[in-house]
């Protein structure tokens, strides 16, 4: 395959498959999303992926889904493994490959201390709620006061944004 077709935006796009919506992504997804889905090579990340974290050299991506919809823009899932942090992301692209706008949704972070867990939940009307917990590394106590809820929403010209709407 030329270097040319590895960058088209369409061949991107067929690596993140078109799912039905309700659907939720936390720490265990990704058994199923790694026996489905091969890393994205390092030419696509570079090209369509907005690269954060430290540890760059060593973080892997692997693309998770792509939201159904899309007439305006195009909402893709996909998770990052780096060192000791695992992050599912959404970003949002116009049908030509710009990127419009990314967040994390959903992570895994381990530290000496605590180990902060949280899941997405995607529901059909476009709003993302996030639930994230944070548990003690050596007692595995979870704890209340430091759990939060969160909510999301993609708004029509594919920005996300921080919603005070309740989308369960």
């Amino acid at each position: 395959m030329e270097l040319t077709e590895q960058l088209d935006f369409s061949a991107f796009l067929e690596r993140f498959p078109i799912i039905e919506l309700p659907v939720q992504i936390d720490s265990e997804s990704f058994h199923d999303v790694n026996s489905v889905n091969e890393p994205l090579p390092n030419i696509l990340v570079s090209a369509y992926l907005q690269r954060t974290g430290e540890d760059e050299d060593l973080a892997e991506y692997v693309p998770v889904f792509r939201l159904p919809g899309g007439e305006t823009f195009v909402a893709l899932i996909y998770w990052r493994a780096g060192l000791l942090k695992y992050d599912y992301l959404v970003a949002t692209y116009t049908l030509n490959g710009g990127l419009i706008d990314q967040t994390t949704l959903a992570s895994t972070i381990y530290s000496e201390e605590k180990i902060i867990k949280s899941i997405a939940k995607f529901d059909e009307e476009g709003f993302v709620t996030v639930i994230e917990g944070v548990e003690n590394a050596k007692t595995h106590e979870l704890s209340a006061a430091e759990s939060k809820q969160l909510f999301f929403e993609i708004l029509d010209n594919g920005t996300i944004q921080q919603s005070n709407k309740l989308s369960i």
